[in-house]
């Protein structure tokens, strides 16, 4: 490697290793569904200091492989969660239900629920 080489890799990890460090993706998506209601509730779990700078951005929805619902947020609902009730009545037995929360500084997690 060139000196200018090293010199472009050392300064995008000072510009990029504050903000990687003091980020986290969220830790898991916990998924149910409630047949009564036909609500699907998320609760991605993405403990943070402040809901205002540091929040699940957004939480995408298919169903059985197919784009369902995409939600978008400027906070979270609470400092350990963003917590979701999402109205799918017509899911039947079977269907297959996946969930993306994203993080608005780094990262995603994703689940999947089959339905009973």
């Amino acid at each position: 490697m060139t000196m200018k080489t090293n010199k472009f890799l050392i300064l995008m990890l000072l510009v990029f290793m504050p903000m990687i460090a003091f980020s986290n993706p969220p830790k898991k998506v916990i998924l149910s569904y409630d047949k009564e209601s036909g609500n699907i509730i998320v609760s991605a779990v993405h403990p943070v200091k402040d809901v205002n700078d540091h929040f699940i951005i957004t939480v995408e929805v298919k169903a059985n492989s197919e784009d369902a619902i995409t939600l978008n947020y400027t906070s979270q609902s609470s400092e350990e969660s963003q917590d979701v009730k999402i109205e799918m009545p017509d899911l039947k037995s079977g269907d297959i239900v996946e969930v993306k929360a994203t993080c608005n500084k780094f990262g995603s997690k994703s689940e999947s629920l089959t339905i009973e």
